[in-house]
């Protein structure tokens, strides 16, 4: 029973961190409410998705579109502290509008996208099996 009323403590922060840095962000005094989301919390202001992630980003963006399009969203704003270039990079090649953005502090800040590693060499051991 403690940690259920933990995890729901934890889960109303990150929704009061949500609210927070999208209130900053758009210059809105924001008093909706906001939806749980796996390590996380989101929201939908003006046909916008809002999710927020804590943790590890870098699997996160299929779970925040799905979530986005089952509440009627046309766009998603992604916020995460880890993984922003790679997520940037895969949101990039979808037709739905996805942002990623890295807080800093009370700051949203745009995500880059990363380009992709170049393919490592084959050795001199590998080389030798195409024959």
């Amino acid at each position: 029973m403690a940690e259920t009323d933990s995890a729901d403590r934890h889960s109303r922060l990150l929704g009061i961190k949500l609210r927070a840095l999208v209130a900053e962000h758009l210059g809105l005094a924001l008093t909706i409410d906001t939806a749980a989301f796996p390590r996380g919390a989101a929201l939908v202001l003006r046909d916008a998705a809002w999710v927020l992630v804590e943790g590890d980003g870098s699997r996160t963006l299929g779970g925040a579109l799905a979530w986005a399009l089952r509440n009627d969203a046309t766009s998603l704003n992604l916020v995460a502290e880890t993984h922003t270039g790679l997520l940037a990079r895969r949101a990039g090649h979808l037709d739905f509008p996805v942002s990623v953005w890295f807080p800093e502090d009370r700051t949203l800040l745009p995500a880059v996208a990363e380009p992709l590693d170049e393919p490592a060499s084959p050795t001199t051991e590998h080389l030798a099996l195409t024959d």
